[in-house]
């Protein structure tokens, strides 16, 4: 991958934002399930962020090639995107497998997934695969969380939506279409 400033600068900020995700995944479930150990499960989560950071590195490589690297670099971004998202079912059947799931791997599971949504989705605007409207797929989840938080905020009720069939099937559409 050749390292000009914008893939560094690129990578910098895929990096920051999965350290910045771990922190508060760990801040946010210690005090409600006291300090956890990290288990095979939540081991192969990370390992899914830090394929996601990869990922943007060779995909910001493969938008500033100009001839044929660009395609070889897109298929490589490509894979290591479908390998980090074939990781997610992965992390979650070794947690139930296992019987080691916990709020913090479940909390970084999900921030994990929308960061690849995310990046992949922005990495798609810019290649210029797919509108900009098409952004509201990344920040959907993050629109539903800012609401969720005003609402807290006003002192409104606000439920955990509760994992379900229809939610994994809908996380797998999305996951396929960025691709």
């Amino acid at each position: 991958v050749p390292l000009s400033p914008l893939v560094l600068a690129t990578t910098a900020g895929a990096f920051i934002t999965m350290l910045m995700s771990c922190v508060w995944c760990l801040t946010a479930s210690t005090p409600v399930t006291g300090q956890q150990q990290p288990t095979l499960a939540t081991w192969i989560t990370i390992a899914r962020g830090w394929l996601t950071v990869l990922f943007t590195s060779v995909y910001t490589a493969s938008l500033l090639q100009s001839v044929s690297p660009k395609t070889k670099l897109g298929w490589i971004a490509a894979g290591i995107f479908v390998f980090a998202a074939g990781l997610d079912m992965v992390d979650g059947a070794v947690a139930r497998r296992t019987e080691t799931e916990t709020k913090f791997g479940s909390r970084l599971d999900t921030e994990t997934d929308g960061l690849l949504v995310g990046l992949g989705t922005i990495g798609a605007v810019i290649d210029g695969t797919v509108p900009t409207i098409f952004l509201i797929v990344g920040g959907a989840r993050y629109i539903f969380i800012a609401a969720a938080f005003v609402r807290r905020r006003r002192g409104l009720t606000c439920s955990e939506l509760e994992p379900e069939l229809r939610g994994k099937l809908n996380g797998g559409i999305v996951i396929a279409t960025v691709w």
